[in-house]
């Protein structure tokens, strides 16, 4: 089963929460015309881990600072590790509190607000990093995505603690297990 979860409407728009529903309706496309590459972020660098095909950045967010509207050329992981946020996406502002795990796809136009100050490991993936595993980057869903728990927060806090401490078994180049 996939780990999605339910969504709970709110001001904030959709979020995750633990079951095990699917993720949203398929989004329309849209044509950025300078998306940023792959492991180009806003935020200040802490630490950076990158190969050819996938790039895993902790990096912090003043408080006060307000990211404009901007897109990636790969689809992007970001576990909030520190701080309360708001992104804007699509004509909606969600919450972003500490251990919020965000989805955003390729081209996918957000911006952020920050009301502490912040600290966020991203982790961007060229969609040919599945080829490596005869895997197929169709799977990853086709709009942003809010998870607040589970398996997947825990991976991410986990992959945030290797690159904060690396050791010989962080391979990049095989599939994360989760």
């Amino acid at each position: 089963a996939p780990p999605y979860a339910s969504t709970a409407s709110g001001r904030s728009g959709k979020v995750y929460t633990c079951d095990e529903s699917p993720p949203p309706a398929p989004r329309a496309q849209r044509q950025m015309t300078a998306p940023l590459e792959i492991g180009k972020f806003v935020g200040a660098p802490v630490r950076v881990r990158a190969l050819d095909d996938i790039s895993i950045a902790e990096n912090t967010y003043a408080a006060g600072q307000v990211q404009a509207q901007h897109a990636h050329d790969a689809p992007l992981i970001s576990l909030v590790l520190q701080g309360d946020a708001t992104e804007e996406i699509r004509g909606h502002s969600r919450e972003l509190r500490t251990q919020s795990l965000l989805y955003t796809p390729s081209y996918e136009n957000h911006g952020h607000r920050f009301f502490t100050p912040g600290r966020w490991l991203n982790i961007q993936f060229h969609p040919r990093w599945f080829a490596h595993f005869d895997m197929n980057a169709a799977i990853l869903p086709s709009a942003s995505v809010i998870v607040t728990c589970g398996s997947l927060v825990n991976w991410a806090s986990r992959l945030g603690s290797e690159i904060r401490q690396p050791d010989k078994h962080l391979n990049l180049r095989r599939p994360f297990i989760i």
